[in-house]
């Protein structure tokens, strides 16, 4: 069984990725939602795979995927920035792109196993060619900028968590949503939230869709 170890700072996507892999039966899977504690957990727990959300606080997914070829292990960068994805893909870069069904996170991750050592050579050529370093970092930068505005007032937030922590058969909606429409998924709830036979379901509804929003905002 390959142990996975998946860097996301969003709760929920570390939740999506870990309901997927191990119910697959071949995967066990760590969540980590700090880039920072990467560098001494890596080593402590020898993962087979890294998931590396491409912008984290403080160590990127970026940053980290140079750790993991360092140490030879193979990963994926997932990201919801198409710019990012773009150029993470022009450098051959292996990328996941948020948002994903099921189906999807396991064909790409079996992938970037069997091209592990391919693809930690496209990565090392990428990092050594400082220009195309700096463009990487440069996008990271731009938007990990919205994680460090000013944080929305301890009400409001909590309020926006209680969302999707205490309402698990919303977040079980929302998954299932995914795992069927991929990008999608948000687009069909909505639509299901108009076409609702009375008001009860269409809250419901517009529930899914705001959770799977969130889900797709990492």
């Amino acid at each position: 069984m390959r142990h996975v170890l998946v860097v996301d700072d969003e709760a929920e996507i570390c939740r999506l990725v870990q309901m997927g892999l191990e119910r697959e039966g071949a995967y066990r899977v760590t969540t980590v939602r700090d880039g920072g504690a990467v560098v001494s957990l890596i080593d402590r727990v020898r993962p087979d795979f890294l998931i590396l959300d491409a912008v984290l606080p403080g160590l990127s997914g970026v940053d980290l995927a140079e750790l993991a070829v360092d140490r030879g292990i193979p990963f994926l960068v997932a990201t919801g920035h198409n710019d990012l994805a773009r150029l993470l893909l022009d450098e051959g870069w292996p990328v996941l792109k948020k948002p994903f069904r099921m189906a999807t996170l396991i064909r790409d991750v079996e992938a970037a196993i069997r091209d592990g050592a391919a693809s930690a050579e496209r990565v090392r050529a990428s990092c050594a060619r400082p220009g195309r370093l700096r463009a990487l970092q440069t996008l990271v930068r731009r938007h990990r900028e919205p994680c460090a505005a000013p944080a929305a007032p301890v009400r409001e937030t909590q309020k926006k968590r209680a969302l999707l922590e205490e309402d698990p058969d919303t977040l079980r909606a929302a998954f299932h949503m995914i795992e069927n429409f991929g990008g999608r998924a948000a687009d069909v709830a909505e639509r299901r939230a108009q076409g609702a036979s009375n008001e009860e379901v269409t809250k419901r509804w517009l529930l899914v869709a705001r959770a799977i929003r969130k889900l797709a905002a990492g």
